[in-house]
């Protein structure tokens, strides 16, 4: 006997992570009771609405929400950043579709390219010590940043750090 009850979590999938965003997931709630009060819950999975559709509301969705909060332009009318319809942020709406879109196309076993999660990790290691060592080569100077090792594009603007 044991003084404690045994978990065999090894290898498991953490979706913890999902709490890291609190209010992308809230809205994302926030939609799927829209639409189940809308359309009963789960309408989408009845199928019949062609992809293209799902990535046209994405993306207008994706719009209504940067056009409203583009960098370096006056104060928004945070009023347009809300779905006419629903009263929810439109990224609330952006992230439903995505999630619907990989719900209905994306088959289980083409969530990533591993065979296990032991295999997805020791990639993640890799990954992690490549980086790493590229950090050390470049011997950034005091006060300087990782911008270098950003994606194009992905660099924070300056005014963004100070707020």
């Amino acid at each position: 006997m044991t003084d404690k009850a045994m978990r065999f979590n090894t290898g498991k999938m953490d979706l913890t992570y999902m709490l890291e965003f609190p209010k992308a997931f809230r809205l994302f709630c926030l939609i799927c009771i829209g639409g189940e009060y809308k359309y009963g819950r789960g309408n989408f999975k009845a199928g019949g609405k062609p992809d293209l559709e799902y990535f046209k509301s994405l993306m207008r969705h994706i719009q209504d929400s940067y056009t409203a909060h583009a960098p370096g332009e006056a104060m928004p009318d945070w009023s347009e950043v809300f779905d006419d319809d629903s009263g929810i942020h439109s990224a609330g709406h952006a992230i439903w579709n995505l999630i619907a879109w990989v719900e209905l196309n994306v088959p289980e076993d083409m969530l990533m390219r591993f065979d296990t999660m032991g295999e997805f990790y020791a990639h993640c290691e890799e990954t992690a010590e490549k980086y790493r060592k590229q950090r050390e080569q470049a011997a950034l100077p005091e006060g300087g940043s990782d911008e270098a090792f950003m994606p194009p594009g992905m660099a924070i603007p300056r005014q963004r750090l100070a707020d």
